[in-house]
């Protein structure tokens, strides 16, 4: 995503959590994606099921992925407003 290719970047997001699906970097990384590309109804949705799955995850690394989603909701709550 870094480089500039969205397209396989989403592609590896989307494959990363069909093989775990609690894996909230790669929810991250792909509502980042699409708020970066525009795609803020995507975003949104992504990170909407991020915040169901997180009394499930435990992990304290991953607090910090769900402050800045939640930051990133925001964000992309105030543009589609």
């Amino acid at each position: 995503m870094e480089k500039g290719n969205f397209q396989k970047a989403e592609i590896l997001f989307k494959q990363s959590l069909e093989l775990q699906q609690i894996y909230p970097h790669a929810y991250h990384g792909l509502a980042m994606l699409y708020r970066i590309t525009g795609h803020i109804e995507e975003c949104k949705n992504i990170l909407e099921k991020l915040f169901k799955l997180k009394p499930s995850i435990k992990n304290s690394d991953n607090v910090l992925i769900y402050q800045e989603a939640e930051k990133l909701y925001q964000e992309a709550k105030n543009i589609s407003q």
